[in-house]
């Protein structure tokens, strides 16, 4: 579901409910829920909001404050594993770190996100069991890549991109 979507059909929940007070729930016509939206209680403003595939399993669950993406958002492929795990803070920006995982479950990639910017270190990974390597970054306080280093999918070194820094470790 696009951004723009999700923040109208969340302005139409909160919306329609005025008190506040009521979890909001919303139906496929198949009688599974499409989503449900969650008032954490003695909190006026925060929500968690939880949509569904047509299949029943779950599809996001999303940590809301004031209207806006803020905590954890967190999502799931339709075969039921997590698909990825985003912090965002007050704001609905990244902050904090961030992973994508293939369907089978296998880490994909990690990001460190600070204002929405990829700073520090990250890395995508092969589709294999056990998490082999297969690049590994490190980002400048721009997001911009300065350097880079690429493993075979056996998680053997192959090469490097840019100019690594005097704290680096790795080959």
């Amino acid at each position: 579901m696009s951004k723009v979507k999700l923040i109208f059909i969340l302005f139409l929940f909160i919306s329609c409910n005025a008190k506040k007070d009521k979890d909001i729930k919303e139906y496929y016509s198949n009688g599974i829920p499409k989503s449900i939206l969650v008032k954490i209680i003695d909190s006026a403003n925060q929500f968690t909001y939880f949509e569904y595939y047509q299949t029943g399993f779950i599809k996001s669950i999303q940590s809301l404050k004031n209207d806006t993406v803020s905590g954890q958002l967190i999502s799931f492929y339709e075969n039921g594993m997590l698909e990825k795990k985003i912090i965002v803070d007050s704001n609905g920006i990244s902050n904090g770190m961030a992973y994508w995982f293939y369907p089978n479950g296998v880490l994909k990639s990690i990001r460190n996100y600070q204002k929405g910017i990829e700073v520090g270190f990250g890395g995508d990974y092969w589709n294999k069991p056990y998490g082999i390597i297969q690049s590994s970054f490190l980002f400048n306080d721009s997001g911009k890549i300065f350097y880079k280093m690429n493993y075979d999918s056996n998680g053997i070194f192959l090469y490097s991109e840019g100019i690594k820094p005097d704290y680096w470790k790795g080959d």
